[in-house]
């Protein structure tokens, strides 16, 4: 939702977000209550249909937009957006080459699809459903899927995402692609980046030449925000029954996931940067020159390369445990919303290496006045 909103929007446009989102109630066009009906609509696939949350986004949040509407805006950056694939239990990536692969466009797709695709908690929501083409539209595979696919080195994750883009279009009894929750196998969203360092030729790819002799700083922020534990069925003998144990098995799998996509990042990027610095210091001081237009104080290892994971537990046990008391939901009281913007602030400013990283950049690009941090209060 944020990933959307801040491409179409950009920097300023997308302030008003609390106001088209946040502080509304997308529940309330949502069947949230348990009761037989909401029953049989979970055991039919999803107690809310694949229309309902899509087609409240498009109309009080998108506003209609495309994925084509990104290519009319100027500088507006590039858009990943996960879901998971049911059929080939792997992610699906809402990008050109994905929408090839189902001989579609992906630029008349709206927007809103894509969110409430990303979004649809299972059983909560029933799939969204993506046609497949019943013939091979003759498009060619892009080269890194011919060699994922061909190769027998090439890591699982990378092969299996390849061969669901085969199956889109080669496999004849595939008619709909169905999707649910991108967390379920990408919680941290990362595909895009792995296909474009797998489709990269250079060690500095998906990064231009240029930029990556000019880069001094690459940040990479993972939000996370999932809730420390808040039940109380370990308290005693019996329990956790149906209800419980569904989430338990869920957040489970989900934090499990995280923490080792967390890991194996910081290790990729930990690889990326030392391709990085040798591309760099292999490059004759004519080249830099030319790219940066100078070659003083030309330092090819000073590449900072920073994950950092932002989460509640920055914040000290008090705050984590009064915020692990909000639900996760898509409708949440004003105090709540205006609570966990706040703590997403402070979580940022916790981090001194993304601290320095700023500080850094700003006297690079000239800007004297000295980096306010500010302090709020968590009383309320």
């Amino acid at each position: 939702m944020t990933a959307g909103y801040f491409a179409l929007k950009g920097t300023s446009g997308f302030r008003d977000l609390d106001r088209r989102f946040l502080y509304q109630d997308p529940e309330s066009v949502l069947n949230t209550r348990p009761h037989p009906l909401n029953l049989m609509r979970m055991l039919k696939g999803g107690m809310n249909d694949r229309t309902t949350f899509r087609n409240w986004l498009d109309r009080h949040v998108f506003e209609g937009a495309t994925f084509a509407s990104l290519r009319d805006r100027q500088h507006a950056p590039v858009l990943w957006i996960n879901a998971s694939d049911l059929y080939h239990r792997t992610p699906f990536l809402f990008n050109e080459e994905t929408f090839a692969a189902l001989c579609s466009d992906l630029g008349a797709l709206k927007l809103a699809d894509a969110v409430a695709a990303s979004s649809s908690f299972p059983l909560v929501f029933a799939p969204i459903v993506l046609e497949a083409p019943a013939t091979d539209c003759q498009q060619e595979f892009p080269a890194w899927m011919r060699r994922a696919l061909g190769d027998p080195d090439t890591s699982l994750r990378l092969n299996a995402y390849a061969r669901a883009l085969a199956g889109y279009r080669l496999n004849p009894n595939l008619r709909y692609v169905k999707l649910l929750d991108g967390a379920l196998t990408d919680n941290l969203g990362i595909t895009g980046l792995s296909l474009a360092r797998a489709s990269a030729n250079t060690p500095h790819g998906p990064l231009s030449a240029e930029d990556a002799v000019k880069l001094r700083h690459l940040i990479f922020v993972v939000a996370d925000a999932g809730r420390a534990q808040t039940a109380t069925w370990a308290e005693t003998m019996d329990g956790p029954y149906i209800d419980d144990l569904m989430f338990a098995l869920i957040e489970t799998n989900l934090t499990s996931g995280l923490r080792e996509s967390l890991d194996a990042l910081t290790a990729a990027m930990q690889r990326w940067k030392e391709k990085l610095v040798q591309y760099r210091c292999s490059l004759p001081l004519e080249t830099v020159r030319r790219i940066r237009g100078t070659g003083n104080d030309w330092d090819c290892r000073d590449v900072n390369v920073i994950v950092e994971h932002l989460a509640f537990v920055d914040l000290g046990e008090e705050v984590e445990a009064r915020l692990s008391r909000i639900p996760t939901r898509l409708s949440l009281p004003r105090e709540d919303v205006d609570l966990l913007i706040e703590a997403g602030r402070r979580a940022v400013f916790a981090h001194d290496s993304i601290l320095d990283a700023v500080r850094k950049t700003r006297r690079q690009a000239g800007i004297l006045e000295p980096l306010e941090v500010p302090v709020w209060s968590m009383g309320h």
